[in-house]
């Protein structure tokens, strides 16, 4: 990754100016806009699977548990939580939570909405350990699972596990794009592909969000979500085009903020097309890649090369080097396969800004023959094609959380669904390892557990790691309470301006 000096990840005011009525009506009434690169699936998070549904999903809703600025896990909604046998746990909620229609938070809400998860179309099959979750009271929840998991709460750090409000949404008349959760901000309405307008929830258990209106603006091209940060038109960038991180960084306008992130940039190749099915194949694929290149030229070095499933510094981070870039070793493993004279290969992605990529990876696969075709897609139509498993190969990013569980339940294993597990991948030494993951304890042997599944997984060639970006966010100067971690931007709640 690139070396240099960052700003500061928090901008701190003295506290006279945090104190609420500090600044002018008119002030306050002006949002925070934050560009984001394309429209949210839906509103509704039970059931979404892409990051930006999950990003403003964290500003409507809560969950029991979330990871702080370190990712250390915390308690949300959850008091505490406490595993009283192999398969049962009691959690216990915060007294101080209401919903967006002043209700109070109440454990069958809990039990409601973890049922909903479950149940919904697109569930998430790692909530199946669930085999019953019940209210013993207002306060307290008890969950019952399949099989032994330790690390239980970590599963309800996920979006899809946010807590609704179940008198809400039994009303015929709920509207799924005015959702009623319990996080800093109520939903004032959302403009299809083009707009998230947000107010402050003034009682949120948290502490009132310092900026009373918030927007998510949609803006996918690159050029023009930077031209509207200089000029004023947004005060936030959630995620900055590496190629712009050197200019914004020496503009005087704004501060850029830099971190390692815990996101993976993966290539996945789906077995269940050919000539993708032939694990020769995909190994000449990873070796024609030149990832370095792709960090200098494609990152402008905001960024490291990635050959492990899971990224450091996640717990079974293991680095797999055996097809690293070798373009002969590529085009003897195609002749080996039947292909001397290469293969047509069309990947699908759904993020215009991977424009860059797509043409290195062109140019990195004419070497050794492979003629690239890319697509790019809306995001809902892409996630519809690789659900149905017909695609050769999908450009996609992945967020990992601390627990590797959470990463290789969902992208590799019979449980993830089909628009995350893109590749179909199961094993069943892998399964097998999963399961002792969730219920060892020992830090040590968890690391070894999940480095033997990493190692499997990297074995197969689903899917090539390309690289792990840094997380860049900017934010005009007047702009504070920006706070950073390696998950990205988060705690929007905290944002401010400096004159409000």
């Amino acid at each position: 990754m690139k070396k240099r000096i960052s700003k500061l990840l928090y901008l701190l005011m003295p506290a006279v100016f945090l104190l609420g009525g500090c600044g002018t009506q008119k002030e306050d009434m002006v949002p925070i806009k934050v560009g984001i690169t394309d429209d949210i699936v839906s509103l509704d998070v039970a059931g979404t699977k892409d990051i930006l549904s999950e990003t403003v999903g964290r500003c409507v809703f809560s969950t029991l548990y979330t990871f702080d600025e370190k990712l250390n896990l915390s308690p949300c909604l959850a008091e505490n939580a406490e595993q009283v046998s192999k398969l049962e746990w009691i959690f216990k909620l915060r007294d101080d939570v209401k919903f967006h229609d002043g209700t109070p938070l109440t454990a069958s809400d809990v039990v409601f909405s973890i049922h909903r998860a479950m149940n919904i179309e697109k569930a998430e099959q790692s909530l199946l350990v669930i085999a019953d979750i019940e209210a013993l009271n207002d306060k307290t929840v008890k969950v019952t699972t399949t099989d032994q998991m330790n690390n239980l709460p970590t599963l309800f750090v996920r979006t899809s596990t946010s807590v609704m409000s179940e008198k809400a949404m039994s009303n015929p008349n709920y509207d799924v794009n005015k959702p009623v959760g319990s996080g800093p901000f109520k939903v004032i309405e959302r403009t299809e592909r083009k707009e998230i307008r947000l107010e402050r929830f003034d009682d949120y258990f948290g502490g009132a969000a310092k900026s009373r209106y918030l927007s998510f603006v949609v803006e996918p091209s690159e050029p023009n979500s930077t031209a509207m940060l200089l000029n004023g038109k947004l005060d936030v960038l959630y995620r900055v085009a590496a190629n712009d991180g050197d200019y914004l960084d020496l503009n005087e306008s704004v501060n850029l903020y830099q971190t390692d992130s815990t996101k993976t940039e993966l290539l996945i190749l789906n077995p269940r097309v050919a000539p993708i099915n032939d694990i020769r194949v995909r190994q000449a694929i990873a070796c024609a890649i030149d990832k370095h290149s792709i960090i200098d030229n494609v990152l402008s070095g905001f960024g490291k090369a990635q050959s492990s499933i899971i990224p450091a510094p996640i717990l079974g981070f293991a680095d797999f080097k055996e097809y690293s870039y070798n373009p002969d070793k590529a085009r003897e493993l195609l002749a080996q396969a039947g292909y001397p004279d290469g293969f047509d290969f069309t990947v699908l992605t759904f993020d215009s800004q991977r424009k860059k990529l797509m043409e290195y990876l062109k140019m990195d696969f004419a070497e050794v023959n492979i003629n690239l075709n890319y697509e790019f897609l809306e995001l809902q139509e892409y996630l519809d094609i690789v659900g149905k498993g017909t695609q050769m190969g999908s450009i996609m990013s992945w967020t990992s959380n601390p627990d590797p569980d959470s990463t290789l339940t969902q992208l590799y294993s019979k449980a993830g669904h089909p628009t995350v597990n893109q590749s179909g991948f199961t094993d069943p030494r892998v399964e097998e390892l999963l399961e002792q993951g969730r219920m060892e304890i020992n830090t040590e042997a968890r690391e070894a557990i999940y480095q033997e599944a990493n190692q499997i997984i990297a074995g197969s060639y689903y899917a090539v790691p390309l690289y792990q970006p840094a997380v860049l966010v900017a934010a005009r100067a007047d702009i504070a309470g920006v706070c950073v971690n390696p998950q990205g931007i988060f705690c929007y709640e905290k944002l401010y301006r400096k004159n409000q």
